[in-house]
């Protein structure tokens, strides 16, 4: 075999003897068989890859041997960097343009949240899209007559209370019945399905969502307060009975209850039926009146002890009193509290026509004044701050509030000064009954109910009524919910119904 063309006389003969002793496995005879076009090849290339042979220890480094200079990869190996580059290149740009396709599709949708389509016929934008509430809406004059509930003309249970959910996807409501109804919405849509939590022994007094949506909250004339986990309703998974922590063992909340609390002898029973109760401060508090007295109460849904699917059973969850105002006041006549911000601040009004706000931070009545309403407040009207309106809204004024009593009157209150900014009354009736009141989530409007089977919109810039409507109420109409993002306004009445208002102007 001639390879002189390609190696010394001293390599040619170095090789043969390795090639006939067998001793290199890299080569063999058949590998070198050349045919005299790759040897012109290769006669004009380098000879680098003979570098695998050490003439100092005259030993063949055991090293692969390659004619290219770069090997094409099987598939299996590491991709090289460039293509890396281009690739992650290549997603980031695409994800770039969905991204940006996205923005510009929310904020054609942003427009029309309100519309027939997305706001107001569906009750509720299904997805991840840009939910603001309209702040420049029209008054809630158009009836909804397709989402009219119930749908069964037979239920004839009187309702007192209603209370949205916070992104309007469930009302909730309390009724002279001892059960929690929640329906979805919206009602034509679900047919007014929904969830009946029943634990109670009495009539229901309040009920309240957690700004999560993951708990609803029912208190009742049975003295206590239940939590709920929602559509689980087989059991609350929190049940308040006691004044100052659960009586059961077992919970982190109560492992020192004999330190915080005294004897267990003083945890005794609430001795009075639960006139207001509320979620507060983001959800980390329950806030509860009871007699003379505004409570809150630290939480926890389950046990820390009771994991395993035996004890879950029987767990009913933990709460611990936190702190307690004792007013003087005969009686707590209705209580209110903001839970979609971190606010400090407590309402409570009692039977001597007071009103106190009462400072969390330092556990001490912050300002106490006397109403100017004849009768004793019955009801606090709060301006919720909404994570659907614009931060940069204008004539947002979350200090004011408002109290409604059985005087006929509804008065307006400035929080910075607690003097009064204005008042409605005479045009509705409100003589009899608890009616409550609610200011929309734009601080334009509020919307009364009344005894004359009718509802009242008023101006909160005049002070001045702007519509009565009945639409066929044939009761009192006593409470009032504005969603929360939709320009839509829900009314319930003790004939058992629930009607749903909207801005004409977009359907």
């Amino acid at each position: 075999m001639n390879l002189s063309i390609l190696l010394s006389a001293k390599d040619v003969s170095y090789l043969n003897d390795v090639i006939d002793k067998k001793t290199c496995p890299l080569l063999n005879r058949n590998l070198v068989n050349l045919s005299n076009k790759q040897n012109n090849q290769v006669n004009n290339k380098s000879t680098s890859y003979l570098t695998n042979y050490s003439t100092k220890s005259n030993k063949l480094i055991d090293k692969p041997v390659t004619f290219h200079k770069t090997v094409k990869s099987s598939g299996y190996g590491n991709i090289p960097s460039d293509i890396i580059d281009r690739k992650i290149l290549e997603k980031k740009l695409k994800k770039e343009k969905q991204i940006k396709q996205l923005t510009n599709q929310l904020m054609r949708e942003n427009q029309l949240v309100n519309d027939k389509t997305l706001g107001i016929t569906n009750g509720l934008i299904v997805g991840s899209k840009i939910r603001n509430y309209r702040m420049d809406c029209n008054p809630m004059t158009y009836h909804m007559n397709n989402n009219n509930y119930p749908i069964n003309k037979s239920i004839n249970c009187p309702i007192t209370r209603i209370c949205y959910n916070s992104d309007g996807s469930q009302l909730a409501f309390a009724s002279s019945d001892i059960a929690v109804p929640t329906i979805q919405l919206p009602v034509h849509k679900n047919n007014g399905q929904g969830y009946n939590y029943i634990g109670h022994s009495g009539r229901i007094t309040d009920v309240d969502f957690s700004l999560d949506k993951k708990l609803l909250l029912s208190s009742s004339i049975d003295k206590s307060i239940k939590l709920w986990r929602v559509s689980q309703i087989d059991r609350p998974v929190v049940n308040i009975t006691h004044c100052k922590h659960q009586p059961k063992t077992g919970s982190y909340l109560n492992s020192d209850s004999s330190s915080t609390s005294g004897s267990s002898k003083s945890n005794e029973l609430i001795s009075d039926e639960i006139v207001n109760s509320r979620f507060y401060y983001m959800d980390k508090f329950i806030c509860m009146a009871v007699k003379n007295s505004v409570s809150l109460y630290e939480y926890e849904t389950e046990s820390m002890a009771n994991r395993s699917d035996l004890n879950r059973i029987q767990s009913t969850g933990s709460y611990r009193l936190s702190h307690s105002w004792v007013l003087d006041g005969q009686v707590v006549t209705a209580m209110n509290c903001i839970n979609t911000a971190k606010s400090p601040v407590v309402f409570a009004a009692t039977s001597d026509r007071k009103l106190h706000v009462l400072d969390s931070l330092t556990g001490q009545v912050a300002v106490e004044f006397t109403s100017p309403h004849q009768k004793p407040i019955h009801h606090i009207a709060l301006s919720q701050p909404s994570i659907y309106v614009p931060a940069d809204g204008e004539n947002i004024n979350y200090n004011m509030f408002a109290t409604s009593s059985i005087d006929n009157s509804i008065n307006i209150y400035d929080l910075r000064s607690t003097d009064l900014i204005g008042s409605y009354s005479g045009s509705h009736v409100n003589r009899r009954e608890n009616v409550r009141c609610a200011i929309s989530p734009c601080m334009k409007y509020l919307i009364t109910g009344s005894e004359d089977n009718t509802f009242h919109i008023v101006d909160l810039r005049t002070f001045q009524p702007l519509h009565r409507l009945s639409f066929g109420f044939r009761d009192v109409v006593i409470d009032v919910a504005f969603h929360p993002f939709a320009s839509q306004v829900a009314c319930c009445s003790l004939d058992g119904t629930i009607k749903f208002f909207c801005d004409p102007s977009i359907i």
